[in-house]
């Protein structure tokens, strides 16, 4: 099984095509983000293409070629080939004119009648920067918890639940990279600077099969690419926290760069008003710092970089009583993608990535010192290619590998010359998976797209089993689980403005955020699926209705959704934190359910737009010593 998986990420398709292709690359004017989606159809081929995930179509040149370019909120844009050269498009919202185009003032519309996602929002920063902030901070967590289905796991809180899920059941993506902690200042922003961001798209009904690990919804973001023309800088000051960002060209057509940063800075002003004090050195702040190249190798081949790093840290003294307590907790990730294209229906992207999410404790009184340290180190190789399989078709297949090392409250103290030791290491584990979906047009009316994802997880050493004292070396393998999981969704047009959709979904999630709280904390552990902990399992099943109005000036649907929760995790009535006994010994397990509707109605255009939702849910949990079952 390994042999296979590592065949396929060294796999790397190579084809040669005599004929000349010309890539196309669409983007939005004002934020230069790529346009995926994009209908091109050409007039000389009769033939229609799709913008894939970089708003890349590769057409084969036909002289003086007139294609029609669409998308949904856009101006339609006629463009005429003279030229076999690779040309970039920038799409605007009012009518313009750019060079060899013409762009006229009626729309094509391309909205989630057409689509067969289930319970899908995507959300531009534009979006979301017109909405109401927090302290003058743009959230788009916050904006995600004004969506329905989604609900906050407090006032102040990062953390939130998806249809009757819990906060540790939401995969959160920055460009393919998992966060494990999405807050700073114990919840009340998240890690996420407006200022780095492009898109956000919650995943909520019908989870595709390149997406796993999670039972309850997929928060996918990309980073902001910078801009091939001119420099631009941006600072602002707001009342908690200062920002700055800049975006420009360092090679001409070939490499740009974006880059934002903040700190809060509030606590430092308070410092004259502590010094006197037997607080004195007592502080608070939170960074961050995002950054992103992207490097055009070629008309074929496209190289981004991605970097984040994030840090809480808290330093409370109390100098009467001779006590420091010092807290950091953050985020690390470091991704490299490579996006290539093999002619005008092949494409693939290579990512390699490190995630890292750290907690650490040090507290000192006079000769006694206590240290904590807690977090998850994941290293991932994944693959996905994409090919378009004639006019009905368009094929995905993708393999994941990630190294986890989870952390879970390792906990030491000294005083004086005695030491004292837990006992507790860290956890390992290998976790692997192989997916292929497809997208079928059936009839003009109906479409199909389905797909299976195979997983394994293995844990494994070092470890030495707590109850027998067995010890397991490095990668000897200690307990592994295996899972098939299917995905179907069904979607049929009943007229050109409306459309009835069916989901299915099966998913796993072997790794488990087990929490005593109402929401997420910097001190919650990760532990992984082992021979005391099994997988959490999800069926969901969902129907919705979708409707536009106006051209597309207005959205509506109506989602209603019916989920099965197997093996759920909670702590025992009687738990006390206790950093010298495994957690997993803590544990209890059970079943759940989780149904519900929601409604939604969105305004697309205009000097007023937004969106108005209503959800009505249950969730309901049977687990074995709690509450009396």
């Amino acid at each position: 099984m390994r042999i296979l998986i590592l065949f396929i990420f060294l796999f790397i398709y190579v084809a040669g095509d005599s004929q000349t292709l010309v890539p196309i690359t669409f983007y939005e004017v004002t934020s230069d983000k790529p346009l995926e989606g994009v209908e091109v159809y050409s007039y000389a081929l009769d033939s229609m293409l799709y913008a894939d995930e970089l708003g890349v179509v590769q057409l084969e040149f036909q002289t003086r070629d007139s294609l029609e370019c669409t998308l949904f909120g856009y101006n339609d844009t006629v463009l005429v080939l003279n030229d076999a050269v690779s040309q970039r498009i920038g799409l605007v919202t009012g009518s313009t004119e750019l060079s060899s185009l013409i762009v006229e003032a009626s729309r094509v519309e391309k909205d989630v009648v057409k689509s067969t996602e289930i319970g899908t929002v995507t959300l531009t920063m534009d979006d979301v920067e017109k909405l109401p902030a927090l302290m003058g901070e743009v959230d788009i967590l916050k904006t995600l918890q004004l969506l329905p289905g989604v609900l906050s796991a407090g006032e102040g809180s990062a953390g939130f639940y998806v249809r009757g899920g819990g906060p540790d059941q939401n995969l959160v993506l920055l460009d393919d990279m998992p966060v494990y902690n999405t807050g700073h200042l114990l919840g009340f922003f998240s890690v996420f600077n407006a200022d780095a961001i492009a898109s956000t798209t919650l995943i909520k009904g019908d989870m595709p099969a390149n997406y796993g690990g999670r039972l309850s919804s997929v928060v996918d973001i990309t980073a902001k690419s910078g801009q091939f023309e001119g420099h631009e800088l941006k600072a602002s000051v707001g009342l908690l926290s200062s920002k700055f960002a800049a975006k420009g060209p360092i090679v001409k057509d070939r490499l740009r760069y974006n880059f934002a940063a903040r700190r809060t800075y509030v606590f430092d002003i308070a410092q004259p008003f502590v010094e006197n004090t037997s607080f004195a050195g007592t502080n608070y702040y939170f960074y961050d710092i995002n950054g992103k190249l992207d490097w055009d190798i070629n008309d074929n081949h496209k190289l981004s970089l991605t970097l984040y790093n994030g840090l809480d840290k808290l330093l409370f003294q109390d100098n009467l009583r001779d006590f420091t307590l010092e807290m950091p907790w953050g985020n690390t990730l470091v991704g490299l993608q490579l996006n290539s294209y093999f002619g005008d229906n092949w494409s693939s992207r290579l990512s390699l990535s490190y995630s890292e999410y750290l907690f650490r404790i040090k507290a000192v009184q006079d000769k006694f010192t206590l240290k904590l340290n807690s977090g998850i180190n994941d290293y991932t190789i994944q693959n996905h290619w994409k090919y378009k399989w004639g006019v009905s078709n368009t094929f995905k297949l993708g393999a994941v590998a990630t190294k986890h090392k989870l952390t879970p409250n390792i906990a030491s103290a000294s005083s004086g010359d005695v030491d004292f030791d837990s006992g507790l290491t860290a956890k390992h584990a290998l976790d692997y998976a192989l997916y292929a979906t497809n997208n079928h047009q059936l009839t003009n009316r109906l479409v199909a797209e389905y797909g299976l994802r195979g997983t394994m997880f293995q844990f494994v050493g070092p470890y030495t089993a707590d109850f027998s004292g067995e010890e397991f070396g490095t990668n000897e393998l200690i307990e592994d689980f295996y899972s098939l999981e299917p995905r179907v969704a069904l979607k049929y047009d009943v007229d050109s403005f409306s459309s009835v959709k069916l989901g299915f979904t099966n998913t796993k999630q072997f790794i488990h955020l087990v929490t005593s709280s109402t929401s997420t904390l910097p001190s919650d552990i990760w532990v992984p699926s082992s021979d005391k902990v099994k997988p959490q399992t999800s069926y969901q099943y969902a129907l919705g209705y979708y409707r536009t109005f106006a051209k597309g000036k207005y959205e509506a649907s109506i989602e209603g959704y019916y989920k099965d929760l197997i093996n759920q995790i909670d702590y025992n009535e009687n738990y006390v934190p206790d950093p010298a006994i495994e957690e997993e010994n803590e544990f209890v397990f059970g079943n759940g359910q989780s149904y519900g509707a929601e409604f939604f109605l969105r305004k697309n255009t205009g000097k007023l737009r937004g969106w108005i939702g209503y959800t009505y849910s249950k969730s309901t949990r049977e687990i074995e010593g709690v509450n009396g079952g």
